[in-house]
């Protein structure tokens, strides 16, 4: 039975985000696109591309490569989302899945130390994987916080993950670059920085999740995985979208805030 309000765990829930975030910093916004575009392509002094090498070798810009990459990552996410939420809601195996999805985050994470301009397709694959299991991993981890805390405490411990988040994602990313401007400091080049970058985040991910796993009880659900509960993600879906057909209002907010991450989502890739 978990407690709620427990501080030692709910401290292990907010670590998470510090554990996954950065992922979200590192490998999707700072450091991986512009590794991508690097090893790729060449450019003249101008900036223009004058060589672009899975274009050469594959037919298809290297860009629009990587957007098919990371929109496979998100269509695996869509279509097995309600199935994960199913499991996280109506059975007691929560931490396990959520274990999963982390360790194969981390290790797609870590295996694009071995990307480069040879072997495109290990960063294509690691960039799928690491998405699929950040997101995967999400759905667990917000799952966890109904059942660890009050309604009224919700926002406030949230919050506290978000900034976690942000905090610990800013601190590797901080060494990561100073080892790409000053490679000399550490002997090392600039590709061999890159690539150690990757392979920290995966160590990060992995490694501040064990306090996390350490603390965090298995789920409250005594439900038994079976074909109901893996059906059951679905028909939830069903049943709220008859209900969001009835509230015109949700379904203003929603259409919103749809547009509004793909803005996000679109500038962040």
């Amino acid at each position: 039975m978990i407690k709620k309000g427990d501080k030692k765990v709910i401290r292990a829930w907010t670590m998470y985000d510090w554990a996954n975030s950065a992922y979200s910093l590192t490998i999707t916004s700072a450091i991986f696109p512009a590794f991508y575009e690097q090893q790729t392509s060449t450019k003249n002094d101008a900036g223009e591309v004058i060589s672009d090498i899975v274009l050469d070798k594959y037919g298809i810009v290297n860009t629009t490569l990587y957007s098919y990459a990371i929109a496979a990552g998100f269509l695996v996410v869509a279509l097995i989302a309600p199935l994960l939420s199913g499991i996280a809601d109506y059975s007691d195996s929560k931490k396990r899945f959520m274990q999963f999805f982390c360790y194969l985050g981390s290790i797609a994470c870590a295996t694009l130390y071995f990307f480069d301009s040879a072997n495109v397709w290990v960063g294509l694959v690691g960039i799928t994987l690491a998405c699929i299991g950040w997101s995967g991993g999400n759905i667990f981890y917000n799952a966890y916080l109904p059942e660890i805390a009050e309604p009224e405490d919700h926002d406030r411990i949230s919050a506290t993950g978000y900034a976690l988040g942000y905090v610990g994602s800013v601190i590797l990313l901080v060494w990561n670059l100073t080892m790409i401007m000053f490679p000399d400091f550490y002997g090392i080049d600039k590709v061999d920085a890159a690539k150690i970058s990757f392979l920290s985040v995966g160590i990060w991910w992995a490694l501040f999740a064990q306090y996390t796993f350490r603390r965090l009880p298995n789920g409250d659900r005594r439900g038994k995985l079976n074909g109901q509960i893996l059906s059951n993600g679905y028909k939830e879906i069903a049943k709220v979208w008859q209900e969001l057909r009835k509230t015109v209002r949700l379904k203003r907010y929603l259409i919103a805030f749809f547009i509004y991450n793909t803005g996000v989502q679109t500038t962040m890739y």
